[in-house]
């Protein structure tokens, strides 16, 4: 009989910083404070427990002040901060940097209940849809041009994000439920420890020329961002399951009539991602070439690049390299700047994508996002090892 379904087991390892974000973020003096070497993102309503026989404390913390001010005052100490009783959730390694004066917020890592990090199936799924979609295009020799693009508006902009709506309707189904790609379901993966999440220092690279004294919230400035990150060598482990029978139902919807060759290529998906993963590489290698002064960035990229090279190799082809989550880079969350050659200028003009002064031709994007070691912007976010059995 034939198998009506095929499931993946899949191992996921981060080999650089891997952000997922809540979207939200982290205030110093209110959801974590720092000691000379340390953050403390803090358990509030044990906090609160904590300090319930001192009315004053609650008080203060009732008036809106800083946590701060509690250690100030001696209402709460940092040995109050050790153990296992501790009115504390997890505790970072490091502490955030930015301008004096400012507040310091702190971009959160996706965890479950019990602050374990884990990888989000949607985020993955995400990240494969891309990888498939240019994978047909490539196939067909798709010339991408501006009739195929669209720029619907959301809160009164054109929307980047759905730019190319009508080629994944094109590919895969006009609507959710018509959708081919309901045959790939990627669960959650399982969690990982609480010490696999860092506090690292992220700088756009490279900096603009403006003068750096500007509000925070201008990345373009060279500031630092502050994110929770999942470390490199960190290991998580989920299931993918490939519907065959859905595969296998008519599709007259899909205009590229590709639903038996999308079941071909669910077939080989590491396969499918070491060509994604070729592309999006060309690319950033390409981008540190052209900046002298990138030599650190450049050579771990090149290590990147190594392990990919390493998946070509010998009769064991289950393995791929993926670029992941917040920071990975507009090549890997796109079709790519080979692809929308002919485009480019046309869809950066109408979604309003380009930043300061540039003329048509110049490269896109500019910048890149890259984790400090030390004072230089150095790694590259977001790469992570699969490997499939099944």
């Amino acid at each position: 009989m034939k198998q009506m379904s095929r499931v993946y087991q899949v191992s996921l390892t981060t080999i650089t910083p891997l952000h997922i974000g809540t979207g939200g973020e982290l205030l110093q003096g209110y959801d974590y404070i720092c000691d000379s070497k340390l953050t403390y993102v803090l358990d509030l309503e044990r906090l609160f427990r904590h300090l319930s026989d001192n009315p004053l404390a609650l008080d203060a913390l009732a008036a809106g002040e800083p946590i701060n001010t509690l250690l100030e005052r001696k209402w709460l100490s940092w040995s109050d901060l050790q153990g296992e009783t501790a009115p504390v959730r997890y505790v970072l390694s490091g502490t955030p940097s930015g301008l004096p004066g400012n507040p310091l917020t702190l971009l959160e890592q996706i965890k479950d209940v019990y602050d374990r990090p884990y990888i989000p199936g949607s985020s993955l799924k995400g990240a494969l849809r891309t990888a498939i979609l240019a994978q047909l295009l490539s196939e067909r020799n798709r010339v991408i041009q501006p009739a195929d693009l669209a720029a619907p508006s959301r809160h009164g902009r054109p929307d980047a994000s759905r730019m190319a709506l009508g080629l994944e309707h094109e590919a895969f189904g006009p609507n959710p439920n018509q959708d081919v790609l309901r045959a790939l379901q990627v669960k959650d993966s399982t969690t990982a420890d609480k010490s696999r999440l860092e506090l690292r220092q992220v700088r756009v690279y490279p900096p603009s020329r403006r003068a750096t004294n500007v509000p925070r919230g201008d990345h373009e400035s060279g500031l630092d961002i502050n994110c929770e990150c999942v470390r490199a060598g960190s290991e998580f482990h989920l299931e993918l399951h490939v519907d065959k029978q859905l595969l296998g139902l008519p599709v007259a919807t899909t205009r590229m009539e590709q639903a038996p060759r999308l079941a071909q290529l669910l077939d080989d998906l590491p396969r499918v991602l070491r060509r994604n993963a070729q592309r999006v590489l060309k690319q950033e290698l390409s981008f540190y070439d052209r900046h002298d002064d990138a030599t650190v960035a450049h050579d771990e990229l090149g290590k990147v690049v190594a392990q990919h090279n390493q998946t070509l190799k010998g009769s064991d082809r289950r393995r791929a390299l993926l670029p992941l989550g917040w920071g990975a880079g507009w090549e890997s969350k796109t079709l790519g700047a080979e692809a929308l050659a002919n485009v480019l200028e046309e869809t950066i003009t109408i979604c309003q994508m380009a930043r300061g002064q540039r003329r048509p031709g110049d490269p896109f994007p500019k910048s890149r996002k890259l984790v400090l070691r030390g004072a230089k912007p150095a790694l590259p976010l977001g790469w992570v090892l699969l490997e499939f059995q099944g």
